[in-house]
């Protein structure tokens, strides 16, 4: 039981991980600019990958996830704060480190689906032709203007359900309805605003 209660955590925190790189990769996409406060150069970063997506691979794997790293470590201490007061770990911590730290492993995944494949390591290879994390039929989905789908960039396994239930056109049009807020897609690909309005989402 405790082996299997580890298993099925760890297996939520990924799948939580995946989605939650999407939902941030879809914000930074969409919204906002290098001048906005606190994200400016991180949302200048991913809305410039789109214009030279190559670029990523030639970056060395600590200028490549370094600043995750920096935002996810008072993170994952925050989180075992708790913990480490009372005692002993426990499952929510397993959760929390796993999810934390997958978000700085998605954007090396993220790399790999730039990277001439004879430049992958062997590991990673293997793990893309199994599914196990982003593969580059995948990521190439995602680049093709407007840029509107397959934001998940850690396996991948939350694109598909995601895109399926309209996630996030429901979110642009809750967006939009309370700020009016466009996001980079509309702008983009006028057709999707106007198909994306019309739904209303009632």
């Amino acid at each position: 039981a405790p082996c299997a209660a580890l298993a099925a955590t760890g297996a939520a925190a990924l799948l939580c991980a995946d989605a939650f790189s999407g939902l941030f990769h879809w914000a930074t996409d969409n919204y906002g600019d290098g001048r906005t406060p606190g994200l400016g150069a991180v949302i200048a970063a991913f809305q410039g990958h789109h214009l030279a997506p190559w670029t990523i691979a030639h970056r060395p794997f600590a200028n490549n996830v370094h600043k995750i790293c920096a935002a996810v470590l008072p993170l994952v201490l925050l989180a075992a704060a708790p913990s480490l007061r009372r005692g002993g770990g426990g499952l929510a911590l397993f959760f929390w480190t796993v999810f934390l730290n997958a978000q700085w492993a998605s954007q090396e995944f993220h790399k790999w689906t730039h990277t001439p494949r004879e430049q992958v390591p062997a590991l990673a290879r293997w793990a893309q032709r199994r599914g196990l994390i982003l593969t580059p039929r995948e990521h190439g989905l995602h680049h093709r203007a407007p840029f509107d789908q397959r934001y998940c960039i850690l396996t991948g396994a939350c694109n598909a359900p995601l895109d399926a239930w309209r996630v996030f056109r429901r979110l642009e049009y809750a967006v939009w309805r309370a700020t009016g807020a466009e996001p980079n897609c509309w702008k983009l690909d006028p057709q999707l605003r106007e198909e994306t309005i019309r739904s209303g989402f009632r």
